[in-house]
């Protein structure tokens, strides 16, 4: 698939976003500065709220924790049938499913979505970029200390799973832990899926987000339990 196509494609998904949400029920309005506060206390929270956990989060978290020991132990069970399901189909949809999870791509297309709501006007299309923008700073933030701290080995570096570098993740080959492309793509496509409030849009978004989690296997980037967390 070529460069141009997949610029395109998403040319016209950011089109569409917008024209969605401004025809959508708008939000009540807000200043920007209280926008802009909103968005600053919930990346606050974000990174305060382990400290506020009660029963119930630190129920899922055990559960989040024993999911991940668990596929942590049949990783290269659940290795195998990526790395031998090559097909020119896959390798058509992988670019789209790592644009739609990549930072460099949804960073620029958040702001964006901010601006084109500010020029029109519109104060649901301006939250979405804002929420959108939110997500991507958060995920970096908490992704890139914690691949690089962590060191996880690449099933692609060819290492075994049990392969740990920890402070050594900046280095391409040990950066499997978490996956942010996974984390970003399911993101977005839940915020976006809330903003739209269609079920039709909602499945389309859900679909783009399990393309990046399935291309991030099938590239043999990650392993299942990195792409779990990422999407946890």
């Amino acid at each position: 698939m070529s460069s141009k196509i997949i610029y395109s494609f998403y040319a016209l998904t950011i089109f569409l976003l917008c024209n969605a949400l401004i025809k959508s029920q708008p939000i009540a309005n807000e200043s920007n500065s209280e926008g802009l506060n909103k968005s600053l206390n919930s990346l606050a929270n974000t990174f305060t709220s382990p400290l506020q956990w009660e029963g119930k989060d630190l129920l899922t978290f055990a559960i989040l924790s024993a999911s991940w020991y668990a596929a942590y132990i049949n990783d290269t069970q659940f290795r195998k049938p990526f790395t031998r399901s090559r097909n020119s189909t896959f390798d058509q949809l992988e670019p789209i499913g790592y644009l739609y999870g990549s930072p460099f791509v949804m960073a620029p297309v958040s702001l964006l979505t901010f601006g084109i709501g500010e020029i029109t006007g519109n104060d649901k299309v301006s939250k979405t970029g804002l929420l959108m923008s939110e997500l991507v700073l958060s995920v970096g933030i908490i992704q890139m200390p914690a691949s690089i701290i962590i060191g996880r080995a690449r099933p692609s570096s060819g290492f075994s799973k049990d392969v740990f570098e920890f402070g050594n993740g900046a280095e391409h080959n040990y950066a499997s832990f978490i996956s942010g492309h996974t984390a970003i793509a399911v993101g977005v496509s839940r915020i976006l899926s809330h903003q739209l409030n269609n079920t039709y849009a909602s499945i389309a978004l859900y679909g783009l987000a399990a393309i990046t989690t399935l291309s991030r296997l099938y590239e043999d980037k990650h392993w299942t339990p990195d792409i779990l967390l990422g999407a946890a």
